[in-house]
């Protein structure tokens, strides 16, 4: 096990280049089926932007202090330990037991940014992997939000919010959804799927697409540029939708489970945050 490439810099001009590798599908990647379709970002309004807060995170043997665990129901995670055969950041381990042996429920595990960061624009990529407890017991996903909130004090170790470990408010995520919900819950296409919701308590669904991500190792890059969001997989474009746009919040990767269960862990994150459009 080798030791962890982390960097974190604030109100620098230079962001910490990855290895050749680390904005490439990984090796294990399953192939995206569809047809890849081009999105255009927004046209950038400063050449001389520059990234306010960057990080490079192998998160193969140590979690940066930069990142700090939430969690509920699930004690020790996240952590690094092996995650079907690598090194990882594991939220939600597999299986997943508690007592009687059963599927441990309605938890959830977080590593949230450790204070309000830049959020006007951002690039954000990492390795993700969401295994289903059984073939009949998947539930609830792996997501990345974004919170109009300077407010630490609402990252708790409690069951305060709703799935993903993230509060409601304004805000929004990138989800990669295993469980469709039941018609009296908020609605939501079929799964799994990739979506882009507002974060408010009903969880609109902003874009969404059918994606079998499940059981490998995969890759999703998130780029944000005012209120424009676009969302790949595995270098493919996938998502493009308009969020709520604010200056400054908190940030955060989480994982959950319900009435069903399953594992996820993430690996090679890279982050750069912006106070201006680059």
């Amino acid at each position: 096990m080798g030791i962890a490439a982390c960097t974190l810099f604030t109100d620098l001009g230079g962001f910490s280049k990855p290895d050749a590798d680390a904005s490439a599908p990984p090796t294990d990647a399953s192939s995206a089926s569809d047809t890849p379709t081009t999105f255009a970002p927004e046209t950038g309004v400063d050449a001389g932007c520059v990234a306010t807060t960057t990080l490079d995170a192998e998160l193969t043997s140590t979690i940066p202090s930069e990142l700090v665990p939430r969690t509920f129901a699930i004690e020790q995670y996240p952590r690094i330990e092996d995650f079907f055969g690598s090194p990882a950041a594991v939220l939600i381990p597999q299986p997943t037991f508690g007592n009687g042996g059963e599927p441990r429920l309605d938890v959830h595990s977080n590593l949230w940014f450790s204070s309000a960061i830049a959020l006007v624009a951002f690039d954000v990529a990492f390795d993700f992997h969401v295994r289903c407890a059984a073939s009949n017991n998947c539930a609830d996903g792996l997501g990345f939000g974004w919170f109009d909130t300077v407010d630490t004090t609402t990252l708790v170790n409690d069951n305060t919010g709703a799935e993903y470990g993230f509060p409601n408010g304004r805000g929004a995520a990138v989800l990669l959804d295993t469980y469709r919900n039941d018609p009296n819950e908020s609605p939501d296409p079929p799964a799994p799927s990739i979506q882009l919701i507002g974060a408010d308590a009903t969880r609109t669904v902003i874009s969404s697409s059918p994606k079998d991500f499940l059981g490998n190792w995969r890759r999703l890059e998130i780029q944000k540029r005012g209120a424009t969001v676009i969302v790949k997989l595995d270098g493919a474009d996938l998502l493009i939708g308009n969020v709520p746009a604010f200056d400054k919040g908190l940030v955060g990767i989480g994982s959950s489970t319900g009435g069903q269960s399953n594992s996820a862990a993430i690996r090679k994150l890279s982050a750069k945050f912006y106070s201006c459009t680059p």
